[in-house]
């Protein structure tokens, strides 16, 4: 059976389209998976509210999903309304897990009560990051506190804070 050229026109844009979605749909699957745990209670104490002025944070919540190991707590200001400085480190911050201060290091340990990483984008649109050792993970319901600036008195005494 002959085709005529409008039938073979038809196939050829069909086997395309199908082409096509084919290349999109397996595309999404390796998309990488990010998952964003819910938090509950979560509140924000700073030292002081005056603007252009260093202050302390103390930031608190209740996880209610377990962070695995190897897990990140990401803490990203309001975009322009807060600056974390050049020289903020882990030595600035202190993280509690249901009131006991873990150890932080610049980057995340190996092993059971290994030193959790912490890494600092600096800026009006900066963060603070925190990475999990590979082995400890954050039990659904800890209460988490971070402190920020010179309220970080865990291992060194913090003293650099963020801008308001």
């Amino acid at each position: 059976m002959k085709r005529s050229s409008s039938q073979k026109r038809y196939v050829r844009n069909t086997t395309k389209a199908i082409s096509w979605l084919l290349v999109i749909i397996f595309s999404t699957l390796y998309v990488p998976y990010v998952e964003a745990a819910v938090v509950t209670s979560i509140s924000d104490t700073i030292s002081t509210s005056a603007p252009s002025t260093s202050a302390n944070h103390t930031i608190q919540f209740t996880t209610a999903t377990e962070i695995p190991a190897s897990g990140k707590i990401i803490i990203t200001p309001q975009t322009a309304k807060f600056t974390i400085p050049a020289g903020l480190n882990y030595t600035d911050v202190d993280l509690k897990d249901d009131s006991t201060d873990l150890t932080l290091d610049s980057s995340a340990g190996t092993g059971a009560d290994s030193a959790l990483g912490v890494s600092v984008t600096t800026g009006t649109s900066g963060s603070i990051t925190f990475t999990l050792n590979d082995t400890d993970a954050v039990a659904s319901s800890s209460v988490i506190a971070i402190e920020i600036g010179a309220n970080a008195e865990a291992g060194e005494t913090g003293d650099v804070q963020i801008t308001n």
